[in-house]
């Protein structure tokens, strides 16, 4: 090896063991994210590593963890993939567009075309974009991999909510592992999830942030709002004077590859001070772009996003079952007309954060992967007590403004050049929840759906919508119909997929290990895109026949 080639190495090397946390210098709260922030802008002050040895080429992975087990067969608990052919037993529950019956107001399930697959009437809408236009959301799904009746084995908010990057805590994790091979300075970021399930082979940390601002930790020092207070200038300086100090310390006989002269380091420091006095429009900025798109998402006078057989019925409100929201026979009284359950401010409990963070640290190269727990829109998403018309209304709304926060992000990781084309096509979002919902057949409400759940993918390695998974109806008087129980898959030797299928799912997308070796993934890759190897996507009736 030339002895050039070793120096950068080395140097490489010796960057990356500083910006991982040895030899901490941060004098402020969020010690380890203010340490890699820092070391970040000081590799930008002086030249980069030779090679591809910034984390540009890294794979990355998003995972969006839907709490409340949020009823998924409004938008990917594809029900009808196939069309009429498709079995499909009706329940009041599960309904996706109202119609007009006389005085009254009644719901069915109904569904819009899109590609090869029948999507729940959701997809017909429009989502609002960042200039000020509307594209149709099925703008989406052309990315879109949808892996449906998954039996997650375990009835649990807590437990299931974790387990979409590792099946037990203290084990090896996807995360984890993809944290292990990245070459950004922060490889995984948590926020508003348990990080027992994360485990490295390495021994690789993760950053948690959390709050109702996921940066409000780690951001602390240099991030003034109504409740942190800011960072002085001074602060900063005397920061960065620390950090090069540390630096300068802990360099020993690597001291050859940090800035030497009195300009590098001034060039640094001013570096630094100008990312510091941009973090914070910067991050607001974005924050406040995805808060506007979700809501205009429920928009009432935008005529362009008002999904018919949804938006566009007045539903006069009753003292019965539809209108039902909470236990003890509490109902919807707030209004006449049930459109004014969800209000035009209404926004997905994270997601505006969420996106900005991930937003960010791609674009300034600070992370690869990332899990984020994201809350309600109006009613919580642990409907057992929300009546059917009132959780379309509330559901329909949630998941276009999540799909229109989606879009935005996704059209932000094309315009980034990579080795693989753009960053989209190296980026895998799964949005997870910790089941979907069994549906009563009174309409009042949904329980635990623990064995149907369902996993999508957002990625450009997703060349074209793809559904997979067997369902089946259920046979029970409480839960009769159709809503995404699993079924038996031939693929699997006549057994039902389970979470750790999709495990290997997303190891194989974004390049790692499986962590559940035993459990077959859906899906391989090829020339950079997913080829399906298990193609079930069949419907039975109760009794297993189709």
């Amino acid at each position: 090896m030339s002895e050039n080639k070793k120096n950068e190495i080395d140097r490489r090397a010796f960057l990356q063991r500083l910006m991982t946390g040895v030899g901490a210098f941060s004098i402020f709260p969020g010690d380890i994210f203010l340490n890699n922030i820092l070391m970040q802008f000081l590799q930008k002050g002086h030249a980069q590593a030779a090679g591809q040895g910034d984390g540009l080429g890294d794979m990355k992975l998003i995972n969006l963890s839907i709490g409340g087990g949020i009823s998924r067969w409004y938008w990917d608990s594809i029900l009808t993939p196939n069309g009429s052919s498709d079995v499909f037993v009706p329940n009041p529950m599960v309904i996706t567009r109202f119609r007009a019956q006389g005085d009254q107001v009644v719901g069915e399930y109904a569904t819009t075309r899109v590609g090869s697959y029948n999507l729940p009437w959701t997809w017909a809408a429009q989502i609002p974009t960042a200039d000020g236009g509307s594209v149709p959301m099925t703008s989406l799904a052309h990315n879109m991999l949808s892996l449906r009746g998954i039996n997650t084995l375990i009835d649990s908010h807590g437990i299931n909510r974790q387990r979409h990057v590792a099946l037990f805590p203290g084990g090896t994790s996807i995360t984890g592992l993809l944290a292990d091979k990245a070459k950004t300075p922060i490889p995984v970021v948590h926020s508003g999830v348990d990080t027992s399930y994360y485990g490295s082979q390495k021994g690789t940390g993760l950053v948690s942030v959390g709050g109702g601002n996921p940066f409000s930790t780690a951001l602390a020092p240099f991030l003034p709002t109504n409740n942190i207070t800011g960072i002085k200038s001074t602060q900063v300086e005397d920061a960065i004077d620390l950090a090069l100090a540390k630096m300068n310390a802990a360099s020993v006989d690597k001291h050859k590859y940090l800035p030497s002269t009195y300009q590098a380091r001034a060039n640094a420091k001013t570096l630094m001070r100008r990312q510091f006095g941009n973090l914070q429009q910067s991050y607001s900025t974005l924050v406040n772009k995805y808060t506007n798109l979700m809501r205009r998402s429920s928009s009432k006078t935008d005529s362009a996003l008002i999904l018919a057989g949804v938006d566009d019925l007045s539903i006069p409100v009753s003292r019965t079952a539809p209108f039902n929201i909470g236990g003890n026979g509490n109902f919807y009284s707030a209004s006449t007309d049930a459109q004014n359950f969800v209000g035009e401010t209404a926004v997905v409990g994270g997601m505006a954060n969420a996106m900005a963070v991930a937003e960010f640290m791609i674009k300034e190269n600070l992370s690869s992967a990332f899990t984020f727990g994201l809350g309600g829109l109006v009613a919580n998403n642990d409907a057992h007590e929300v009546g059917s018309h009132l959780a379309l209304l509330n559901f329909s709304r949630y998941y276009r403004a999540f799909s229109a926060a989606l879009y935005e992000f996704i059209q932000q990781m094309k315009a980034i050049s990579t080795p693989h084309g753009n960053m989209f096509n190296q980026t895998a979002i799964a949005v997870t929840s910790e089941f979907n919902r069994n549906p009563r057949s009174s309409g009042t409400g949904a329980d635990h759906g623990w064995r149907g759940a369902n996993y999508t993918v957002f990625s450009g390695m997703v060349n074209q919508l793809t559904v997979l998974g067997n369902v089946r109806s259920d046979s029970s008087n409480n839960y009769l119909g159709t809503w995404g129980l699993s079924a038996p898959m031939s693929e699997l030797g006549g057994r039902e997929a389970i979470l750790g299928n999709c495990l290997s799912t997303i190891s194989a997308m974004v390049d790692v290990k499986t962590p559940m070796p035993n459990d077959r993934s859906f899906v391989r890759k090829q020339n950079g895109s997913i080829v399906p190897v298990m193609t079930s996507c069949q419907n039975f009736n109760a009794n297993g026949t189709t």
